[in-house]
């Protein structure tokens, strides 16, 4: 029962993040997969400090979705970064 829960607030933590930030629609996989990454980030580094003010349910849902953004967050600036530095060689191979 508890993994049953658990996957669900990955997928509503997956879908709450690409709802917050604006990106396209990645699928239920997708939403799966940005809200177990971001579980696991939300449980070394938020959930220790929450834990111990609100209930297990509340918690695990804001660490998970805590870390589902930060997770994106990063993973976005990773890509811009890319993108740019391609865009950067494509203009020096033009001129």
């Amino acid at each position: 029962m508890s993994f049953l829960i658990d996957i669900t607030i990955a997928l509503l933590s997956g879908w709450l993040t690409n709802y917050f930030l604006g990106k396209s629609n990645p699928g239920i996989f997708g939403y799966l997969t940005i809200g177990i990454i971001g579980s696991i980030i939300g449980f070394l580094f938020i959930e220790s400090f929450i834990s111990s003010f609100t209930p297990l349910l509340v918690t695990k849902l804001i660490s998970t979705l805590s870390g589902s953004l930060l997770f994106q967050i990063v993973l976005n600036l990773i890509r811009r970064e890319k993108k740019e530095r391609e865009t950067t060689k494509k203009q020096t191979k033009l001129t």
